[in-house]
C-alpha cells in the first residue's frame, strides 16, 4: 500500500477494501477447504499406534466439526475438538487481524508516528489479556509440556497431559490477543520497509556481526526456556516474553535481508533455490499436519522421544519431504487455478483503467462541439449532419487512440498497483 502511494480518493472507495478482503479469504480458503474434504475422505484410513495411545482420532474430530467455521475463519474461538483440522486455527487468527488491518494502515497513512503509537498500545493490550487468561486459568502452562512418556500403564495421565495442551490452545495459544503483539511489531517493521525501500544504508560489518550474534543467542534462549514458568505469572510472562524475543529475531532477520546488511547470510536467504519452496509454502503448512499424523501411526508402536538426531532424521524430513511432495499437486490443482480465477474476477468486475478511463469520460465538455454542429446545420442542414457525424467518428477515433496511448501509464497507475492480485 505504502509503496503504491495510492490518492486518499482510492482509499474511500469501499471497493478497494472489499478487494482487499477478497484477495485474502479466497487465497486462504480455498486450498484449505479442498484440502479438508480430501482428509475427511481418507484420513480413516489412517490410524495405528497414535491413535490408540491418546486417544485422538482426527477422522472422528472431521466427522464432528463445522466446516462452515472454517470457511469464515472463526474455528479458533471452538474447543479443539470441535475443530475440523487443527492448523486452520492459525489462518483464522490470519483472517481476523486482516479485517482490522486497514484501520492500522490508515493511521500509518496519515502519521507515522500515530500508526507506531497505536501499534504499540494494541501490542500491550494483547499481551495483558494474555496474561489475564493466564492468571484466571491455573492448569495452563507456558508452552506445549513436552513430557508426555510413551507408556500404556499411564495412559490416564498422558490423556490429562494431552488436556491440558488443547486448553493451551483453546485459551491462549489460538486466540488474537497472544498474537497480536508480534502482528503490530511486523506492521511497524513493514510500514517502515515500505518508507525505506531501495535507501540501501550502509551498516558496518562488525555492527552487523554482533547484532547476528545477540539475535541468535535470544532466539536459542527463547527456544530453550520457553516453558520454564513456575507459577501462573512466571508462566504468562515466560509465553509473551519468549513470543516478542522470537518476533524480533525474525525481525532482525527480514530487515538484514531486505537492507543487504546480512551479508553472506543474505545471499544464502535470497539465493534462487528456495523461491519454489517458497512458492509451495502455505500448502506445505496445511499439509503438514497430516504427514505428521499419517508417520506416527505408520510405527509399530507409539512414537517416544529417543534424542535430538533421532527426531530430526526420523521424523523432521520426511515430514517434511512428504508435506512438500503433497503440497506440489495441491498448490497445481488448487492454489494456482484459483490465483489465475481471482485474476479474471477481478479485472472483469474491476478493472483500475477502467475506472480511470470512465471518470475521464465523465469529465468531457462536448458543449462546444453541439454548439458548432447548431451553427453547422443553420447554413446547410444536409452538410452538417454529415460533418457532425464525421466529426463524431473521428472524435471517437481519437479517444479510441488516447486510450491506447495511455495504457500502459494507466496500469502504472496508484489505483492498480492498490489493486492488483500480485500486491495481495
Amino acid at each position: 500500500m505504502f509503496q503504491a502511494n495510492p490518492p486518499i480518493e482510492v482509499l474511500k472507495r469501499p471497493v478497494t477494501w472489499m478487494m482487499f478482503y477478497f484477495h485474502r479469504w479466497i487465497r486462504l480458503t480455498s486450498a484449505l477447504m479442498v484440502f479438508i474434504g480430501f482428509f475427511d475422505a481418507y484420513g480413516k484410513y489412517i490410524q495405528g499406534p497414535y491413535d490408540a495411545l491418546t486417544g485422538y482420532s482426527m477422522v472422528t474430530q472431521t466427522d464432528q466439526c463445522d466446516y462452515w467455521s472454517d470457511i469464515l475463519h472463526i474455528s479458533n474461538f471452538k474447543s479443539v475438538d470441535k475443530m475440523c483440522y487443527l492448523p486452520a486455527w492459525h489462518l483464522a487468527v490470519d483472517l481476523q487481524f486482516t479485517l482490522v488491518a486497514p484501520m492500522f494502515l490508515m493511521f500509518f497513512y496519515y502519521s507515522a508516528l500515530i500508526g507506531t503509537t497505536i501499534a504499540i498500545i494494541a501490542s500491550f493490550v494483547g499481551s495483558a489479556l494474555t496474561i489475564y487468561f493466564y492468571l484466571h486459568n491455573d492448569m495452563l502452562h507456558s508452552a506445549f509440556t513436552g513430557n508426555h512418556e510413551y507408556h500404556f500403564i499411564f495412559l490416564l495421565c498422558f490423556t490429562f497431559v494431552f488436556r491440558v495442551d488443547d486448553k493451551l490452545v483453546e485459551i491462549i495459544l489460538s486466540k488474537p490477543w497472544n498474537q497480536l503483539a508480534p502482528y503490530m511489531i511486523g506492521m511497524i517493521v513493514g510500514y517502515f520497509l515500505a518508507i525505506y525501500h531501495g535507501s540501501r544504508k550502509i551498516m558496518h560489518p562488525v555492527a552487523s556481526s554482533v547484532i547476528w550474534i545477540l539475535v541468535t543467542v535470544i532466539g536459542i534462549s527463547a527456544l530453550l526456556f520457553g516453558n520454564s514458568g513456575t507459577s501462573q505469572l512466571t508462566n504468562a510472562l515466560t509465553n509473551v516474553l519468549t513470543r516478542a524475543s522470537w518476533c524480533l529475531c525474525l525481525v532482525w532477520i527480514i530487515v538484514s535481508s531486505e537492507m543487504k546488511w546480512a551479508g553472506p547470510i543474505g545471499h544464502f536467504l535470497e539465493h534462487p533455490f528456495w523461491r519454489p519452496f517458497g512458492k509451495l509454502s502455505y500448502c506445505a503448512f496445511i499439509v503438514h499436519h497430516m504427514a505428521l499424523y499419517f508417520l506416527f501411526n505408520m510405527e509399530e508402536k507409539a512414537p517416544r522421544y529417543i534424542s535430538f538426531w533421532h527426531e530430526y532424521f526420523q521424523y523432521t524430513i520426511p515430514i517434511v519431504v512428504y508435506s512438500y511432495f503433497v503440497a506440489f499437486f495441491l498448490s497445481m490443482f488448487v492454489e494456482v487455478p484459483m490465483i489465475r480465477l481471482d485474476k479474471m474476477i477481478l479485472d472483469r468486475c474491476l478493472p483500475a483503467s477502467k475506472i480511470k478511463e470512465h471518470e475521464e469520460l465523465d469529465d468531457y465538455d462536448d458543449s462546444d462541439i453541439e454548439k458548432d454542429d447548431r451553427e453547422n446545420s443553420n447554413d446547410d442542414s444536409e452538410r452538417g449532419q454529415s460533418k457532425s457525424r464525421s466529426e463524431e467518428r473521428s472524435i471517437e477515433d481519437q479517444n479510441e487512440e488516447k486510450s491506447e496511448e495511455d495504457k500502459p501509464m494507466l496500469l502504472n497507475s496508484p489505483e492498480e498497483l492498490l489493486l492488483n492480485d500480485e500486491y495481495y
